[in-house]
């Protein structure tokens, strides 16, 4: 969503009108990146079926008109006597020409063939890309419904200015981290793209009608879509300690463990505009894989107006050569090569924060996997019956996790992730008070404000009285799925990361504590398995 242009101005002037036609404009965008993730949602879920039943032409003319996905599946709707055009037969045993042509269908026949060809594992989970598309919307249309009807997203000018500046400090502090001491020549190609994407992102600020931004508690979140950070309105009250905090977190998440398998790529606007997303070239049509990718960097580019971008296109393809046509014909650039995870620019402090004396943090481990895996087949095994080979399908998921280790999903970051920006949030934190002698409590508990209304937040929920069976059950699955999930107990990031930061803890007149992690300097990749010590490392 592009940024609010403020323009103070009482309600009805044209300064009010201004900023309400700059809402307006920022919430059809999110409503064009959802109808851009939409489509992508149901090629990528549609791709799922068996090739034979469903031509690429198909999945790829389907999912650019979710519109006649819903006619197709909704049989409750006696339209079946209308006429459709799109690629007939769909069937992936045609003759490719025959593929290509558009033609008039009855829909009748269109869900017949629906009925018996496509299963209904994937007709599900269509059904629920439609759903979820339809609850993003209806948050998008009260948004806008609100905004017409007066209310002023007006933002405290000084207020934003001082937002921005604290990112511009957050980078330069991560930028010294990553550096560790040494000249930028000196860095590994891996620790140059880690410089590159920092430097790169940009840092939004969407007004409270942002669909993310709804509630009072608010959001602050990375999006690798478009390698940004997005502050909501609610966190512009906080003290700047707090604040900085959340950006320098925020921003870590775009060099994590798990993003940053992931290559950077500029996406060249200019050639995306030449092409017809429905009409693409017969070259981006040589296999399903290359032509989602395809559809998805012009969809970026022409729907969402992105420019670059972190999204997992490694993942999307299982040949290199796919990627590589994109950049042949100029649509994509490299800015940041993806970074294997055994050379990891920040696994020193990553090994560090695994240890005990670290914090003890939780990696995905393979034995996670596997279990995983079992429970996943289990399920599969209950529905498919005896003809499924339950062990070569649990290989294959152990595999495709252990491409991207601590990846719990695509680019979605396990709690390792979560620990590594808390990591860089701490160092943030500690450059932004290096030097201050803070004097109050308020003052001191600023910088872990953030994380210490969270931990209230947790034991006010734990701690809760459970007086039914139905409390008790509902209660442990929560907590379960807390305990299993990628954020770190608020508590633990509080003690093991934010507070064992010397500057940190100086500032706030704390005696020495547990030594933190560190990043060593070391030219080319850096050491593995790195130390703990209050004077080591970098110096802010």
């Amino acid at each position: 969503m592009p940024k609010v242009k403020i323009i103070k101005g009482k309600k009805g002037s044209p300064s009010a009108n201004a900023i309400r036609d700059e809402v307006a404009e920022g919430l059809q965008l999110q409503q064009s990146q959802a109808d851009w993730e939409l489509r992508m949602d149901l090629m990528y879920t549609l791709s799922e079926e068996n090739k034979y039943s469903l031509s690429r032409q198909a999945v790829l003319f389907l999912g650019n008109h979710p519109e006649l996905v819903r006619q197709i599946l909704d049989d409750k709707n006696d339209n079946g006597g209308s006429d459709v055009m799109l690629p007939w037969p769909m069937d992936g045993r045609a003759d490719l020409t025959e593929q290509t042509k558009l033609t008039w269908v009855k829909l009748a026949d269109v869900r017949d063939y629906f009925d018996r060809s496509v299963s209904n594992r994937v007709k599900t989970k269509v059904r629920n890309v439609l759903e979820r598309y339809d609850e993003k919307s209806e948050v998008i249309y009260s948004a806008f419904k609100d905004q017409m009807a007066g209310s002023e997203p007006v933002v405290d000018e000084a207020k934003l200015s001082r937002a921005r500046n604290l990112v511009v400090e957050a980078k330069a502090t991560i930028e010294n981290a990553l550096l560790a001491g040494r000249r930028e020549q000196e860095l590994s190609t891996e620790e140059r793209g880690q410089l590159t994407r920092i430097r790169k992102i940009e840092a939004k600020f969407p007004s409270r009608f942002d669909g993310e931004c709804q509630g009072e508690v608010g959001n602050a979140y990375y999006s690798s879509i478009d390698n940004t950070i997005n502050i909501c309105p609610q966190f512009m009250n906080y003290p700047s300690s707090s604040l900085i905090t959340v950006i320098g977190h925020e921003l870590g998440h775009a060099v994590d463990p798990c993003i940053s398998q992931f290559a950077f790529w500029e996406i060249d606007e200019k050639m995306a505009s030449t092409f017809d997303i429905n009409n693409p070239p017969e070259e981006a049509q040589k296999s399903e894989e290359r032509l989602l990718i395809f559809s998805a960097v012009v969809g970026l580019s022409q729907i969402s107006k992105v420019k670059e971008t972190s999204l997992p296109f490694e993942m999307m393809s299982s040949s290199p050569e796919d990627l590589r046509y994109l950049q042949d014909i100029g649509l994509l650039r490299l800015k940041a090569p993806g970074v294997p995870f055994t050379h990891y620019p920040l696994r020193d402090v990553y090994k560090c924060l695994t240890r005990p004396e670290g914090g003890g943090f939780r990696e995905v481990t393979k034995e996670d996997l596997e279990r995983m895996a079992e429970e996943v087949t289990q399920y599969r095994a209950e529905i498919l019956g005896k003809g499924y080979r339950a062990k070569r399908d649990q290989m294959r998921i152990v595999e495709a996790f252990s491409r991207y280790p601590q990846c719990t999903g695509p680019a979605k970051s396990s709690q390792m992730g979560e620990a590594i920006s808390d990591w860089l949030g701490a160092e943030v934190l500690g450059a932004h008070l290096k030097g201050k002698k803070l004097k109050t409590n308020q003052e001191r508990l600023a910088g872990i404000g953030v994380f210490a209304a969270a931990l209230c937040e947790d034991r006010k929920i734990v701690s809760r009285p459970l007086a039914t069976d139905m409390d008790v059950m509902s209660a442990a699955a929560a907590d379960w799925a807390s305990h299993r999930g990628q954020h770190p107990p608020s508590a633990r990031r509080i003690n093991e990361v934010i507070l064992r930061h010397p500057d940190v803890r100086e500032s706030m007149g704390c005696g020495p504590g547990d030594p933190n992690c560190v990043h060593h300097a070391k030219a080319g990749t850096t050491k593995e398995g790195g130390g703990i010590g209050r004077d080591q490392g970098v110096k802010n």
